[in-house]
């Protein structure tokens, strides 16, 4: 008796420790670090637009099982996302990212599970300027041009750039309405000085007139 328990136990430990390998390599999703990100945004760059527009004829399950979408660009691991199809949409999928993007040559890669059964993968290749921005229609088959890179001019970094420019002109305009605040301030005083001490003379005059 003591042996069957020992071994139903030792069954399901070991059943206890695949599901959890199982369920932990489910969870990993490479995505670009920081770092990477950070380090693309520090050189010529520009940004890929994935508009995702998946009919509901496209989507295998009608349950709530998510479907997964991910991306690579050269191979490298960009996207991990997962997908919900919107009741408001009639069971298709609408949505979209952005992918800060290097600029030069690329292919784009997107693998799209139809909400975990048959996966589908599609390439794109593009040439992304610098400053540019590309954007692509994703279907759930097909990765097609949607519109041909761009001059991006009203981007996050450039609103930033913008909004630090008026600071730092605010500001240098601040100094130099203090500097001649204080120039005003010295000549103000210079004047109260000398009106003093043409008012102490005019003192003492007048003194040694009395005594004369």
């Amino acid at each position: 008796m003591n042996n069957l328990f020992s071994l139903r136990w030792w069954f399901g430990g070991w059943m206890l420790l695949v599901l959890s390998l199982q369920v932990a390599q489910a969870q990993v999703q490479p995505l670009i670090s920081p770092a990477r990100a950070q380090y693309i945004e520090a050189h010529e760059h520009g940004w890929v637009e994935v508009a995702v527009q998946i009919p509901a004829n496209m989507i295998e399950s009608k349950a709530s099982t998510p479907c997964m979408l991910e991306a690579n660009l050269d191979g490298e691991p960009y996207l991990s996302e997962t997908l919900y199809p919107s009741p408001a949409a009639s069971g298709s999928i609408r949505t979209g990212f952005v992918l800060n993007t290097p600029a030069g040559q690329h292919t784009l890669n997107l693998s799209y599970a139809k909400c975990n059964k048959d996966k589908s993968s599609t390439s794109f290749a593009f040439l992304l300027p610098d400053r540019h921005r590309l954007q692509l229609l994703f279907t759930g088959q097909a990765l097609t041009l949607a519109q041909a890179p761009v001059r991006e001019t009203g981007s996050l970094a450039g609103v930033q750039s913008t909004i630090n420019d008026v600071l730092g002109r605010q500001g240098e305009q601040e100094q130099a309405i203090d500097r001649k605040l204080s120039t005003l301030f010295d000549t103000f005083l210079m004047g109260v000085a000398v009106i003093a001490m043409l008012l102490g003379l005019v003192f003492l005059r007048l003194l040694k007139k009395k005594k004369d």
